[in-house]
């Protein structure tokens, strides 16, 4: 349902479909046009997001202002698509870092964008079409459609998909279950990784235990090695540089240590690992102790805590 000043048109005047569910704004921002998810195919016009033509083909005054054009408000989706979803004209994935934007835009073209300048550094070479969406399909493809066809896709079909991502370091990234690229934009560099990411982590554990987790370290420039220095409960479990962990490495241990005074044993278990979609070192720690478990920093097994970004 599309409205303006009050009056609705749900469906097409003329063919009776049903508009798509997106938001149309004028250029003071005004939210004035709100349509409801197929385009009018019959009646393409409907798609300019002119109010002038709207007024035109329903034949009703709508309240529009000489010269008026409507366009489409951009809408950030996140940094990534799973099967199914999909991105309409003017809305986009945002890298974790806010520096790189990948949209399909009004014009039919599908682009990724450096916010800084905004310099582009892929498209999808659909500049002109009329595009319905582009798709992350469960067949494992991204298919972008329009004009009743197939304009543009990344012959991933077949594979099992388990995402597609913008990354902070530029690239685009279509991933399978296990972490493998089944297909990029080739758009990656290592930006501002002149200098280390240091990290300075201490969290208290146990009540009555003054120490707790410490870790300390950074991340090497280009992320690709972590200098890392990790003490439990006092005690030096690591100390060392290792290439950047490409899932998680756990640390378990067993100690006595002293509860309000009283020697206690504890048993506990620490994960550190990275996320290389997104850059996350994390960690995540369990400790057993008087018949209880303790999860930091939830009670989830998957909870986990982000130490740095690189």
């Amino acid at each position: 349902m599309y409205n303006y000043h009050n009056q609705y048109f749900q469906r097409c005047p003329y063919c009776n479909s049903s508009f798509d569910n997106r938001n149309y704004y004028n250029q003071n921002g005004f939210n004035s046009l709100s349509v409801n998810p197929i385009y009018c195919q019959q009646f393409p016009q409907f798609n300019m997001y002119d109010i002038h033509q709207i007024r035109q083909l329903t034949g009703q005054h709508i309240g529009y202002q000489a010269g008026e054009q409507w366009t489409l408000r951009q809408t950030n989706k996140g940094d990534r698509l799973r099967p199914g979803d999909r991105l309409f004209p003017g809305e986009y994935l945002m890298s974790p870092n806010g520096r790189y934007k990948f949209i399909m835009q009004e014009d039919g073209n599908l682009v990724l964008y450096r916010l800084s300048d905004n310099r582009a550094f892929w498209s999808s070479g659909t500049y002109g079409r009329n595009v319905d969406s582009a798709i992350l399909q469960d067949d494992g493809n991204f298919v972008i459609y329009g004009e009743g066809n197939a304009l543009f896709n990344t012959g991933t079909d077949g594979k099992r998909v388990a995402w597609m991502v913008v990354q902070d370091d530029r690239n685009v990234v279509i991933y399978d279950p296990n972490g493998r690229a089944l297909w990029q934009t080739d758009t990656d560099v290592v930006d501002d990784a002149t200098t280390p990411t240091p990290f300075d982590v201490n969290i208290p554990v146990i009540p009555g235990v003054e120490e707790g987790i410490v870790l300390r370290g950074e991340i090497l420039p280009g992320g690709t090695e972590l200098k890392i220095r990790a003490l439990v409960f006092g005690n030096e479990v690591l100390n060392t540089t290792i290439p950047m962990p490409a899932g998680q490495l756990v640390f378990p241990g067993e100690y006595t240590i002293p509860i309000y005074g009283v020697p206690t044993r504890v048993v506990w278990k620490l994960i550190i690992g990275s996320e290389p979609s997104r850059r996350d070192l994390y960690y995540r720690f369990e400790v057993r102790y008087l018949g209880k478990t303790l999860r930091i920093p939830g009670p989830g097994n998957n909870d986990v805590t982000t130490i740095a970004r690189w």
